[in-house]
């Protein structure tokens, strides 16, 4: 079986995709809206509580959705405000307004910090992307 990565966010006239493990799942969001559509061979068309939103340029996505909906776990670490994303052999922890992410043990600058809003907690698209071993591409969403 490939290990082709793909999921998708749709942002304000640009759609990002990504690729996730051992699947052709695909994520949908559109920024400011709590439509989401997760395809994984079936559309599913779901409501969340929490909008993906812009800052500083980025796309930040809620964690727990966007994860889960690519077949990751998330634990969420009161203690610490840390979100840890599993993907197979991957790991990435977020902290809360931190500027850094942990991936597979190391440290990595990201330039939009995690952080939390409304109990959910929103990362850059990229970053999570990426730390998760996904590629992230653009489309233009007139063309999607």
């Amino acid at each position: 079986m490939s290990l082709i990565k793909r999921a998708a966010a749709v942002f304000m006239g640009a759609v990002f995709t990504a690729t996730a493990a051992y699947g052709a799942n695909t994520v949908e969001f559109r920024i400011g809206s709590t439509e989401v559509n997760i395809d994984n061979g079936t559309i599913e068309k779901k409501t969340v509580e929490a909008a993906p939103y812009t800052k500083n340029d980025r796309a930040l996505v809620p964690l727990r959705v966007f994860s889960e909906a690519l077949g990751c776990s998330v634990e969420w670490n009161e203690e610490t405000n840390s979100a840890t994303v599993k993907n197979g052999e991957n790991v990435v922890v977020f902290s809360e307004n931190s500027n850094e992410m942990n991936v597979n043990g190391e440290k990595k600058l990201i330039d939009t910090c995690a952080e939390v809003v409304k109990d959910r907690m929103f990362v850059p698209l990229r970053a999570v992307s990426e730390g998760l071993g996904f590629g992230v591409y653009y489309v233009d969403s007139t063309e999607h």
